[in-house]
């Protein structure tokens, strides 16, 4: 039987209560998490998304092949932070910081993720998750990771993953890869 669940939480400023537009459920955990993007994590983001529709409008008005790939990239938009539902599961909802997506589409083809300090696992499990509630319609996930070290200096980590699909004796699987991880100097 599944209980309904009220949980009331004490906010001592009610700019919090309206900061918070992403939330991600899984319901085969029963596990509710709720983002309140800070500042630089806003920034970071509208960065590397800014950066990446730009490249995609570059390439599209460079593509000289007779084809309609210009058009195609032509309507890729930033989704923001639009809601993201299992192709298997309804309930199951993640909000990403951003997504490139086509509006034909029903999954975006690129995702991307801040964050503060997350274990490299919770960052591989977010990239998984996105893949595997897609069924791989989700090509690439971008992960925006900002350390701050005593020293104050602030390092920032880059970790792409990308779908793979094989086989192996127990038949056809889909998992995460990460393609790139590496240290960058500020986004």
């Amino acid at each position: 039987m599944k209980m309904a669940v009220w949980i009331e939480v004490s906010w001592n400023s009610s700019s919090k209560a309206r900061s918070i537009r992403r939330y991600n459920y899984d319901p085969r955990t029963g596990l509710l998490e709720i983002y309140i993007p800070t500042t630089v994590q806003k920034l970071n983001t509208t960065r590397i998304a800014d950066e990446i529709k730009s490249h995609i409008q570059q390439f599209s008005a460079q593509c000289t092949l007779p084809s309609a790939l210009p058009a195609f990239l032509g309507v890729i938009e930033n989704m923001s932070s639009s809601d993201i539902f299992a192709h298997d599961d309804p309930d199951h909802k993640r909000s990403p910081d951003a997504a490139f997506s086509h509006p034909d589409d029903q999954f975006p083809g690129i995702v991307i993720e801040s964050s503060y300090l997350q274990a490299a696992r919770k960052v591989e499990k977010r990239a998984d998750e996105y893949i595997m509630m897609s069924n791989g319609n989700i090509k690439m996930v971008i992960s925006l990771d900002v350390e701050y070290r005593p020293n104050n200096q602030q390092v920032d980590t880059v970790s792409v993953w990308q779908p793979v699909r094989g086989q192996d004796q127990e038949g056809p699987f889909l998992t995460a890869e990460c393609i790139l991880d590496r240290e960058v100097s500020n986004f």
